[in-house]
């Protein structure tokens, strides 16, 4: 649970803190979205399989 919990953060807390001028931030921002990928493909791949043909239709040709 610690981790479904530390994955639904506030993420408007962590935006208000940004500094995008730092090296630092930056590097904690590219890695908060790659985190947030990260959930969103676990969540389309396990949770919700059968949400993938409707957000992602088979298109002739592709």
């Amino acid at each position: 649970m610690d981790a479904v919990a530390a994955e639904h953060r506030d993420p408007a807390a962590f935006l208000d803190t940004l500094d995008l001028e730092s090296a630092a931030q930056r590097g904690a921002f590219v890695r908060a979205v790659e985190q947030l990928s990260t959930h969103f493909s676990k969540k389309g791949d396990g949770l919700f399989p059968g949400s993938l043909p409707v957000l992602f239709p088979c298109r002739p040709g592709t």
